[in-house]
């Protein structure tokens, strides 16, 4: 009769102990079924300011996530100009995002920091295969791995306004001297010849560059004719008034803006700036053309795609993801750049991007990228201002001061 009676008592001790042990186990962080801290968290930074852009990144991240239980995909967008601060802010307090998308120019930058980690060689090599510009993957290696990938084509291009060119029975200039005729037959009225965006570092420091480019200059010699042609360039548009003063105060959205409301008559932006403009200008009529006058070839730019140091499997897995073909057409469609894999350019209706797309194409070259880009692009940028602000100035040793300021950029970073 005791034993009868004890048996329950000794069953509910036993259930009552083994209740206390598995909560205790819970609470001393051991994940169980179910536990929020089983989930695996992906963080990929992006530089993207337009709506279409980051809902097309926000969507796939939760497409991603949906699909993998256990992953959880967050996107953050951030402005280029705190890009190299966010990056080196992560690192020292051990919270560096997995993945970064930034322009080729700035991941070079990001590789000579030592934030990246290099590419799994199947990934590299099975973009590579694809790619309709392969000599994109030179830029992102060293000592023999890749620690990027090319992720959009987005050159700078010029957008001329169709309605004004036919009223003058001309052509879009395909050279500089071309566009300083065209402007100087514009009546005023408030508006300006050639519109761009300049605020901010990155953006004046590529336009720039992508100027010095034209003229056949480098980084080396601007001091000579290149460089100096560019600088007069510049200095003739800002004393014929073809520029307006505030451009530098301009950002691409703002220039975007101008353009669409007919109060520049030319454009240099990057090509998927054409989202801006055709969400501005309902009636406005454009075409775009390379930038006037490149001598040595188009230089196809954009964005890159890569992992930072610590960059788990599933950051690498979420990022192959990004390379598959169903993705990259929807990519594509939001992002409106040129094509950058084979098979994309089906996906391309408008016959002025067809038209643009081809000539790259045909008359690409490959543009050298530096480890020290963002201190090039302080030491351009600055120049880039001064040559639009300042009323008088002494272009041949403007251009001697610019390469001697360059030459110690690149130096210094390199020892």
């Amino acid at each position: 009769m005791r034993m009868k009676r004890v048996m329950p008592v000794l069953i509910l001790v036993i259930l009552l102990t083994m209740a206390v042990v598995w909560k205790r186990f819970q609470n001393d962080g051991t994940p169980g079924e179910g536990d929020p801290e089983e989930v695996q968290r992906i963080t990929l930074l992006a530089c993207y300011e337009r709506k279409e852009q980051q809902d097309s990144l926000e969507e796939i991240a939760r497409e991603y996530s949906g699909l993998n239980d256990g992953i959880q995909v967050e996107v953050e967008f951030i402005d280029r100009e705190d890009l190299k601060k966010e990056i080196c802010l992560g690192v020292d307090e051990g919270k560096q995002p997995d993945l970064v998308i930034c322009s080729s120019m700035e991941m070079a930058g990001l590789m000579g920091m030592g934030v990246l980690e290099n590419v799994e060689e199947a990934l590299a090599e099975e973009v590579k295969s694809r790619l309709l510009y392969p000599e994109r993957m030179q830029s992102v290696m060293s000592g023999g791995n890749y620690y990027s990938l090319p992720f959009s084509l987005d050159p700078y291009v010029m957008f001329s306004n169709s309605k004004y060119l036919k009223e003058i029975r001309t052509g879009g200039p395909e050279s500089w001297e071309e566009m300083l005729e065209i402007c100087g037959r514009i009546d005023g009225n408030g508006v300006s010849g050639l519109g761009f965006g300049a605020k901010h570092t990155s953006g004046a420091a590529e336009l720039f560059r992508s100027i010095i480019f034209t003229y056949g200059g480098n980084f080396y010699n601007l001091s000579e004719e290149p460089g100096i042609q560019a600088l007069t360039l510049l200095d003739t548009l800002k004393k014929r008034g073809d520029v307006n003063k505030n451009v530098i105060n301009c950002t691409g959205k703002d220039a975007a803006r101008e353009f669409a409301r007919e109060k520049v008559v030319f454009l240099i932006a990057p090509v998927s700036t054409r989202v801006w403009l055709n969400q501005n200008g309902q009636d406005l009529e454009y075409q775009i053309n390379p930038i006037p006058g490149a001598v040595k070839g188009l230089a196809p730019g954009g964005d890159n795609l890569g992992f930072c140091r610590g960059a788990g499997r599933e950051a690498a897995r979420f990022g192959a993801y990004l390379y598959e073909e169903g993705v990259r057409s929807r990519l594509l469609a939001a992002m409106r750049s040129l094509p950058l894999f084979s098979g994309e350019e089906e996906a391309i209706e408008e016959k002025e991007v067809q038209r643009l797309n081809q000539v790259f194409a045909e008359n690409r070259t490959r543009l050298e990228t530096y480890y020290a880009w963002f201190e090039i692009s302080d030491v351009l940028s600055k120049y880039f201002y001064d040559i639009l602000a300042k009323k008088n100035v002494d272009l041949s040793a403007m251009a001697a001061s610019l390469q001697d300021e360059m030459r110690v950029a690149i130096m210094s970073y390199s020892q």
